[in-house]
């Protein structure tokens, strides 16, 4: 068995391909996918007894003890902005032009200080 953990239930669906492959690859081997909890993506591969064997996580990862595998999947970004900010008129943003701005992003939480 291969127990896979994913940080959204519809990022497995995002997987399907990759997923399908595996499955045909290795028909003896049985794929369990469990959602990880978002805030701490990285316990189920470390506690003492591991209910993951693999993450489906968002780059970058630096995390001791952790190996970055393949990418999987790539998506474009999108920077959603007011009709009024500088940034709105222009058909692509690049991440230099959001040096001077505060960005939210979706994404693993900052480490605790």
């Amino acid at each position: 068995m291969l127990r896979v953990g994913c940080e959204a239930p519809a990022i497995a669906e995002l997987l399907a391909e990759p997923l399908d492959t595996f499955r045909r690859r290795y028909p003896e081997c049985q794929l369990q996918i469990r959602e990880v909890d978002f805030n701490d993506p990285f316990r189920m591969l470390r506690d003492t007894e591991p209910e993951v064997d693999a993450l489906i996580t968002l780059l970058p990862v630096d995390e001791p003890e952790i190996t970055v595998g393949p990418v999987l999947l790539t998506e474009s970004m999108v920077l959603a902005v007011s009709g009024r900010h500088r940034l709105a008129a222009r058909d692509s943003v690049k991440l230099e032009d959001l040096a001077s701005d505060t960005v939210l992003r979706a994404a693993h939480p900052p480490p605790p200080y």
